[in-house]
Order: C-alpha cells, then structure tokens, then sequence
C-alpha cells in the first residue's frame, strides 16, 4: 500500500523512507535549521530521493545551508519553482545543461 506520511523532523530520527520531500519555505531567523544535528537527521532519512523545498536566499546566511546549496547547483540539481508552477512533477525532470 503505497501512502503519504506527513511528520517533523524529529519523528524521523531512527527511520528512513524511499522519498523525502523536506520543507523548510518558512525560514524566518532560520530556527532548527541552525541545528546541525537536527539538519542531519532531515538530511539523511531518504532512501532513493530527497526533495528540500525551501527559500535558499535566506538559508545561504548558515554556512552549512549555503554548501549544501552549492554543492546542489554545482550538480545541477537547484530547480527554481515559478509562482505560475501547477505541476511539480515536470520540475523532477532532468533539465538540458545551460551553456556558460
């Protein structure tokens, strides 16, 4: 039986699942996210595959957030979401390298 799970972070701690989809969009002061411990355990409990959605102008002021970011769009896996998107499944989709 296939299903969505919603839950904290810290209901995590001890499990993993196949996919993740991780949402930090309210960022104000950062919070938790300053945690390092608590960014670890949302950071490695997907099995197959970890989506963090999440402001990252406001992230990129932690230095741990900001390499994470980079480390992302180095690997071309940052994915900017339009206001207009109705479908998050075609932002999944690999996208054409962009010439420099």
């Amino acid at each position: 039986m296939k299903y969505t799970k919603v839950n904290t972070v810290d209901s995590y701690q001890g499990q993993e699942k196949d996919v993740i989809i991780f949402s930090c969009v309210r960022t104000e002061g950062v919070g938790f996210l300053n945690d390092r411990l608590r960014v670890n355990v949302a950071l490695t409990r997907a099995r197959k595959c970890l989506i963090v959605v999440a402001n990252f102008s406001s992230l990129q002021t932690d230095k741990t957030w900001k390499s994470l970011w980079l480390n992302a769009k180095q690997r071309g896996l940052i994915r900017d979401i339009p206001k207009s998107c109705t479908n998050l499944v075609d932002l999944l989709k690999p996208q054409a390298k962009k010439n420099k």
